[in-house]
């Protein structure tokens, strides 16, 4: 009992330092750009008279803040229910909670920072962005889901492979990011702030559970298949097509990105075939089970039909 205890509190923990990681990494980047006016010497035009102490002590205690009033109440809130309904959810909280209080901080840090009118800090702190602080964002949002999985479901190499596959939304994520180093879209705010919602959103793929390494062979197992097919379609192919296709049609098109919008056309024709041909499966089920009732009762009916004398109880023949 006290190990488990132990791991579960550790792995809690452990969450918690992940979600907190790429927040301070933001800020830090914030805050050392290169340029004079970031420098850790004096304080920033960014953040006004305010120090960088201050700056410092502020993000400090609005996470701590955030800690206590929204992850811990929502990870015990979790706890209770799920000792008293003693089933699993079929999504992820901690990826929700971690896309809402760190992701989503950590993209707003950047974006306001890139807005600042010094276009030398701009460029450093969006390739900061792309070299450091998404990464880091998305390494964690990884380990996170990693976490999760070895918290609620069992260990398989089905799993083993789904967690190599967890990479293949990173570099989406990273690729799309990086269409904003190119001069003629850093230079327009639209599609810096499209490829950064975009990015923020793909990360929600995530949150539904994976049923690929469950034996889901069930009515309900087939339902979070196709749950989790349209957040696939809805979060993350759809979007990245639409976006990726009209900055080609905006800006033209780049080295190699041709690539990438056939990479999320293919991810729409396929996820989408796999939908139907759930959907075609269901309606051959149903049918069957019907049948297989109808056929059941009719021979019951036939049984009560022809049953003679000879098949009724002794007991009954006496009465």
């Amino acid at each position: 009992m006290a190990s488990f205890v132990a791991k579960a509190v550790g792995l809690e923990v452990l969450q918690l330092g992940l979600m907190a990681v790429p927040v301070f990494v933001t800020g830090h980047q914030l805050t050392s750009s290169g340029n004079s006016t970031l420098s850790a010497n004096q304080a920033s035009s960014f953040f006004g008279e305010l120090s960088l102490v201050a700056y410092w002590m502020i993000l400090l205690g609005s996470f701590l803040l955030v800690t206590l009033a929204v992850y811990l109440p929502v990870k015990l809130f979790l706890y209770r229910q799920r000792q008293s309904t003693h089933t699993s959810l079929e999504w992820r909280p901690s990826i929700l909670l971690y896309n809402l209080l760190s992701a989503l901080p950590c993209y707003v840090m950047i974006l306001i920072g890139i807005q600042i009118p010094l276009s030398n800090v701009n460029a450093k702190l969006y390739e900061d962005a792309i070299y450091i602080t998404t990464p880091i964002i998305l390494l964690c949002l990884i380990a996170t889901e990693w976490v999760a999985k070895w918290k609620e479901d069992d260990f398989s190499s089905d799993m083993a492979e789904a967690m190599l596959n967890d990479f293949h939304t990173a570099y989406d994520i990273m690729e799309l990011i990086s269409l904003g180093l190119d001069d003629d879209i850093a230079n327009k705010t639209w599609p810096i702030f499209a490829i950064f919602a975009f990015s923020l959103l793909a990360m929600f793929k995530y949150v539904p559970r994976s049923p690929k390494y469950k034996n889901d062979e069930d009515e309900s197992g087939n339902g979070r298949a196709q749950k989790w097919l349209l957040t696939n379609i809805f979060v993350q192919d759809l979007p990245f097509f639409t976006l990726r296709i009209t900055l080609i049609g905006l800006y033209g098109l780049k080295a190699g990105e041709l690539l990438y919008p056939a990479k999320s056309a293919a991810g729409l024709v396929f996820r989408s075939l796999q939908l139907y041909l759930m959907k075609r499966e269901n309606r051959k089920v149903a049918p069957s089970a019907n049948d297989c009732n109808d056929s059941e009762e009719r021979g019951t009916d036939e049984m009560e039909d022809t049953m003679d004398v000879e098949d009724l109880p002794v007991e009954t023949l006496e009465d």
